[in-house]
């Protein structure tokens, strides 16, 4: 007796499993299913201390997207990336050398030219710092 529930729970299991095999495969017919929401993001500014000088080699981060870069010697950046969704942006400006205060700037995301499914476009920001000396 204890024999023949194990045969009639295996066959069971195999049936089960090919069914579910087969409704599963079904179900990933259509590749919009699966992925997760993102966008291109563009940032670019200018970062000048209170003289008006362009000021070389500071950092630009982009709070929670992990994504750094450096002032050029105009004081001029440009940061492209494609990353998942925020609606709400923060970047930072910090000088390396700590002579200036650090400064940052949160804003709400536009995002322009998605194609309705999970690519919600591109969001593209200006944004300029004045950084103060430190006493």
């Amino acid at each position: 007796m204890q024999r023949l529930k194990q045969i009639i729970i295996k066959r069971w299991v195999k049936i089960l499993s090919v069914l579910l095999g087969i409704m599963g495969i079904a179900a990933c017919t259509s590749a919009e299913l699966y992925g997760c929401p993102n966008a291109d993001y563009k940032f670019n500014g200018n970062v000048k201390n209170q003289d008006g000088e362009n000021l070389e080699k500071m950092n630009i981060s982009v709070k929670d997207y992990y994504k750094t870069t450096q002032t050029d010697a105009e004081g001029n950046y440009n940061m492209e990336f494609n990353s998942l969704l925020g609606t709400r942006i923060t970047i930072y400006c910090a000088d390396p050398n700590e002579e200036y205060k650090p400064d940052s700037l949160v804003f709400n995301v536009e995002y322009k030219g998605g194609d309705g499914d999970w690519y919600q476009g591109k969001a593209e920001k200006t944004v300029n710092f004045v950084l103060k000396k430190k006493e």
